[in-house]
């Protein structure tokens, strides 16, 4: 599976490291150093910083266990009485053919959270 782990293919400075597939389920594992710009991604920072990591669908169902540190999911829905405004985007993915950019797709749109949770090392 060594060719299909990467570095800076999600996120700069992150290594994906895949370990394998079971079951047509893929096992992988993400590293960031410990000073990466990643630690800044907590709801009360939103408007204090940019973000590092935008919100985003997945393909596929994940789950996501720690093995260090604490990694927080945030779970957001457009909301007509959301209490903030994020542009939308589309991420144009080289993983399915295109360029590895995101395009503009709506300025503006009112969201809500749907919830936060703490995944911790375990």
């Amino acid at each position: 599976m060594v060719e299909r782990s990467r570095r800076d293919r999600h996120v700069r400075d992150v290594a994906s490291v895949v370990f394998g597939s079971f079951q047509r389920l893929s096992v992988r594992m993400f590293i960031a150093p410990p000073n990466h710009p990643l630690w800044p991604n907590l709801p009360e920072g939103l408007f204090s910083h940019e973000l590092t990591v935008g919100f985003h669908p997945h393909r596929r169902h994940i789950t996501l266990m720690g093995q260090m540190g604490t990694v927080w999911t945030w779970q957001i829905a457009e909301d007509p009485s959301g209490s903030f405004l994020l542009d939308k985007f589309m991420f144009d993915s080289k993983i399915l053919g295109g360029k590895g950019s995101f395009v503009p797709v709506t300025k503006g749109v009112r969201l809500a959270t749907e919830s936060v949770v703490a995944l911790t090392a375990g």
